[in-house]
């Protein structure tokens, strides 16, 4: 995670103004590091959003182990936690079928989101 972090800042992706320079490193070290039980899909992936040129991209998290996929699945429909934006529904997946077939060769899964608002002030 935070290899990927540091790749998608390097190419010029920035957090938020209001997060920390390296959210999701800071996020682990919060929340993961010192409970090692925790699974991936407990962190809380709006943490690690990151934007580019009127981009957004979000995160959630899963593994073998996730039951619970709210999140993972809203990822797909909104950015920002609002279900009132506009959005065109293309293509969404189910994230427990998709996790599951990840998890058979992979531990963790990362679900990404890039979305673009069309509407600004």
């Amino acid at each position: 995670m935070i290899n990927f972090e540091q790749k998608i800042i390097g190419i010029g992706w920035n957090p938020p103004s209001y997060r920390q320079d390296t959210p999701c490193e800071k996020m682990l070290e919060e929340y993961y590091d010192p409970y090692p039980g925790k699974l991936v899909s407990d962190l809380p992936g709006r943490d690690c959003s990151y934007e580019i040129d009127g981009l957004s991209l979000e995160s959630e998290f899963a593994e073998k182990e996730t039951r619970n996929f709210t999140l993972q699945n809203a990822v797909q429909k909104v950015s920002g936690g609002s279900y009132d934006e506009i959005y065109d529904e293309k293509n969404f997946q189910d994230s427990s079928l998709v996790t599951k077939m990840i998890t058979y060769t992979d531990r963790f899964v990362l679900i990404i989101s890039i979305q673009k608002s069309y509407f600004q002030n």
